[in-house]
């Protein structure tokens, strides 16, 4: 579990050219645990920054990942989630995010992540969206 703030105050001769004062609020929870000999983990979060001048205010996403499901690819994981932002001024009001997305290891920390979504009302004025991402992804621990 993680919670947390955020302040950002900006001297008055910059508040021109670098934005006004804001803060906000963060909550993230997370679980993981085994079960025949697969990896599961899951999240939820919400973030909150309700100052006016905030043009996301409202912000909450989820997801469930699983490692270790297919035997001949120990290190592969695939996962699922979805995020909802809720916007100032915007015509929809809320931008909704559908993910999926498979990690295949390659070599011992390289992974070939391929990554699908649907997102509606993409920054809550453009029309709906299918994105394909296919990205290369080193970990160094």
């Amino acid at each position: 579990m993680k919670v947390g703030g955020w302040r950002n105050r900006q001297l008055p001769q910059y508040q021109a050219t670098l934005g006004n004062d804001t803060s906000g609020m963060y909550t993230t929870g997370e679980y993981r645990w085994e079960q025949d000999g697969m990896e599961w983990g899951s999240f939820l979060e919400f973030e909150a920054a309700p100052n006016p001048v905030n043009h996301l205010p409202w912000y909450m996403g989820a997801g469930l990942r699983l490692k270790h499901f297919w035997a001949v690819r120990p290190g592969d994981s695939a996962g699922i989630g979805m995020a909802r932002a809720w916007l100032r001024g915007a015509s929809y009001n809320a931008e909704t995010d559908f993910e999926g997305y498979y990690s295949a290891r390659i070599i011992r920390r390289l992974y070939l992540q391929t990554d699908l979504q649907y997102v509606v009302h993409p920054s809550a004025i453009y029309p709906n969206a299918l994105v394909g991402i296919v990205r290369l992804h080193v970990s160094f621990s």
